[in-house]
């Protein structure tokens, strides 16, 4: 038989290359001088422009759960509404749960850049000695941080979790089939509201590299899917 784990090895290492260049990061510490929206063109949530939260009704209203793919309709359309715009805030998985399955842990991982003047960099400690022939004193410095919660939600019961600032994680179940399987989809979404033209504030309250991870314990090892932007 023949043996193609090089071509293999060798399509992981393009596609990791290609990731790191699209996506990020690549350094998970690193400190850029350009505006991670710029230098990133992949795997970001936006904050939503300020007339665009104007436009929008109140989604916040209870969910009634588990009646059918025809409920929950307006939440459910409002909240994937920015997934496929020019600047999604949104990102989301539909699957299906197995019988007997009654909870799912659900982990999110992301990043953040915030921006750092020259003091504010010396204060931290952080080298920046690299940039020191590219930069003016009004150059800002991005910083990334490294968030990842994990959260758990019941069968059936549809819940929304806070994460961090205006960053949410949302269940919504559509339906439980005879068999017992259940069809639920996870959406993770950038409330934070910026006006629309203060490009920092955008990158400060962007989320980068968002990722999710959903698992049962229920069901030792098995990942049920894992997602990126």
């Amino acid at each position: 038989m023949a043996d193609y784990k090089e071509f293999y090895e060798a399509r992981k290492e393009i596609i990791d290359i290609v990731k790191k260049d699209l996506i990020g990061p690549v350094y998970e510490d690193e400190i850029l001088v350009e505006r991670p929206t710029q230098y990133y063109v992949m795997g970001k949530l936006y904050p939503r422009a300020k007339d665009e939260q104007d436009n929008e009704s109140d989604t916040d209203e209870d969910v009634t759960t588990n009646s059918g793919m025809d409920q929950n309709t307006d939440s459910y359309d409002s909240a994937l509404a920015s997934t496929n715009v020019i600047d999604p805030s949104t990102m989301g998985v539909t699957f299906t749960v197995k019988p007997g399955v009654k909870q799912i842990k659900v982990s999110v991982s992301y990043a953040q850049y915030h921006s750092n003047t020259k003091e504010e960099i010396d204060k931290q400690g952080l080298d920046v000695s690299k940039y020191e022939n590219d930069v003016t004193d009004k150059t800002l410095f991005w910083v990334r941080e490294l968030g990842k919660q994990a959260f758990v939600f019941d069968i059936g019961k549809d819940k929304e979790y806070r994460i961090v600032d205006e960053i949410y994680l949302r269940s919504f179940t559509h339906k439980t089939f005879e068999s017992g399987e259940t069809v639920i989809t996870i959406v993770l979404t950038n409330k934070y509201v910026i006006d629309q033209f203060d490009f920092d504030e955008k990158n400060n309250h962007s989320l980068f590299q968002p990722e999710i991870t959903i698992v049962s314990d229920e069901m030792e090892g098995r990942v049920f899917t894992s997602v990126r932007r």
